[in-house]
């Protein structure tokens, strides 16, 4: 009986001691940081066989759960520490956390345990200004003010067209660290508009300061105007700077030369700096010469120039110091007005081979001369040499037109080959851009007159020299040719107030017109 007492006793103390149970722990939250911190726990006792798996878990909620976020470290048998790195968190953000246990499916969970993360603080950073704007480039200076408690790990400046601009842009970084910094902007194109922002970057995020916009210089607008007080050996030309282009016109002038595309390395003059409108006197020029002009004006960026102008100088008729001025009409230079070369002699009497050049003047009135230029018979204006292109009345390194160099001028202006060989009136609208316009000194209408040619022929008429009378003045002019038609006629020109087409006929040598000279 004793014996079955002792028995009971022992079976009955076997079933009080209980199987052990899993009991974990949450402990505090450390190192709480802007988007992760340390969560920590205690697995007091892992039960009879250990743990499958154990660690945090965490949420905005309540409630938070292994459904959730949550760390897996793994199976373990024994108790004790163990620490959980949370992640991705939001800054300024409350979370509750949980430590938890798991074997077999079935979870343990410790107290709740709360914590917030700190608000986000990025650094604070402004954009001061942009400096040294040129063409292709510019320097904009930042200053990080404050890092607000963490490092400033990135700073710089980026730069677009559109505003706003952003790291994704074109940007510069210029080390790290509070304080000023400058940012060289490259690869700009001119004369363009962007906009600048200095950032900043901490393990918070980034940053920005405030938008400045800017504008890139250019080489500077200009034109090149008219040409004013030709000369023989001189002329005015007017220039006008529009636009400076962002940054200060240094110098202007006007360049010029005999060819086209003149430059600085060409003769030039400086008239000062700045914009506005100014004036280049050309000196030093050869008379009689076709020229090519531009004005210029050069800033830091370089030198631009205006349109380019073309000018022929005038010739001075060393004989008397007659000035006339000059047009080239395809690859001739011809005078653009009469020439007014000798002695005035009146209508009674006749021009003789005497070594003298003699003149009649329109109605026996030398002012006419001035105006219309001297009337000379064939044989004056030949000066009694019977030979085509001959010099003539003309002066020195000038000849009198042939018949073949008037088709020359004349196809010249559009005439056709066909048109230039035939006789009477001919061509299209030739004569009239031969004759000056309006009708100052032309009779209405003055058909087709448009001086497009620069040639200005006046209405001068002509002398029927064996009846001593003057016709046609203000109706038409006539122009002898040193070729001969027949035994007594010479081919000569005619322009009409009535028609924009050049006439082609021969007469008698005997009568007096002006005078063209053309250059040899």
């Amino acid at each position: 009986a004793f014996l079955f007492l002792v028995i009971l006793i022992l079976v009955s103390c076997k079933k009080i001691d209980p199987r052990r149970t899993i009991k974990i722990k949450t402990d505090n939250v450390t190192e709480i940081q802007y988007t992760s911190s340390t969560a920590r726990g205690t697995l007091v006792d892992a039960g009879e066989d250990g743990v499958d798996q154990y660690g945090h878990c965490w949420s905005k909620t309540e409630a938070p759960d292994i459904s959730g976020e949550h760390t897996a470290l793994g199976s373990r048998k024994s108790s004790g520490d163990f620490t959980s790195k949370l992640e991705n968190l939001d800054p300024g953000t409350r979370y509750y956390v949980r430590a938890y246990a798991s074997k077999g499916g079935t979870e343990e969970y410790g107290d709740l345990v709360s914590f917030t993360t700190p608000a986000a603080e990025l650094p604070t950073v402004s954009t001061d200004e942009v400096t040294s704007v040129k063409m292709n480039s510019a320097v904009c200076s930042g200053n990080v003010v404050s890092d607000n408690g963490y490092p400033v790990l990135t700073r710089g400046i980026c730069w677009n067209k559109s505003g706003d601009p952003v790291i994704d842009d074109n940007v510069t970084e210029s080390g790290n660290g509070l304080g000023n910094f400058t940012g060289n902007l490259s690869g700009l194109e001119e004369n363009t508009t962007y906009y600048a922002r200095a950032f900043a970057s901490n393990q918070v995020g980034i940053n920005y300061g405030n938008q400045i916009s800017f504008k890139t210089t250019t080489l500077p607008t200009l034109n090149t105007l008219e040409i004013n007080n030709v000369q023989p050996g001189s002329a005015d030309c007017i220039g006008y700077v529009t636009d400076e282009g962002g940054t200060p016109v240094l110098v202007r002038g006007i360049c010029w030369n005999t060819s086209p595309g003149p430059n600085l390395d060409d003769p030039h003059t400086e008239n000062g700096e700045g914009s506005g409108e100014f004036t280049g006197s050309l000196i030093y020029l050869a008379m009689a010469t076709q020229y090519y002009v531009r004005a210029y004006a050069t800033n830091e960026n370089g030198t631009n120039y205006g349109e380019e102008r073309i000018f022929v100088t005038s010739f001075q008729d060393p004989r008397d110091n007659n000035i006339y001025p000059v047009v080239k009409i395809g690859d001739q230079y011809w005078m653009a007005k009469n020439l007014d070369a000798g002695t005035f002699i009146l209508k009674d009497s006749l021009q003789a081979d005497n070594g003298v050049i003699e003149k009649y003047c329109y109605n026996n009135d030398e002012d006419n001369c001035a105006i219309y230029g001297g009337i000379y018979t064939w044989e004056e204006m030949a000066q009694y040499v019977n030979a085509e292109s001959t010099q003539g009345v003309c002066p020195s390194g000038w000849h009198l037109p042939s018949d073949d160099e008037w088709k020359h001028l004349e196809m010249s202006l559009g005439m056709s080959q066909q048109s230039a060989d035939s006789m009477n009136f001919r061509g299209t609208d030739e004569g009239g851009k031969l004759k000056l316009d309006g009708t100052q000194y032309w009779l209405d209408p003055n058909s087709g007159a448009t001086n497009e040619s620069g040639f200005s022929a006046l209405p001068a008429g002509y002398i029927d020299v064996p009846n001593k009378k003057f016709y046609g003045l203000g109706e038409y002019t006539t122009y002898w040719t040193t070729t001969w038609n027949t035994e007594f006629d010479v081919y000569y020109r005619k322009l009409d107030y009535t028609t924009g087409k050049i006439g082609r006929i021969s007469g008698y040598a005997g009568n007096g017109t002006p005078v063209r000279c053309i250059k040899n």
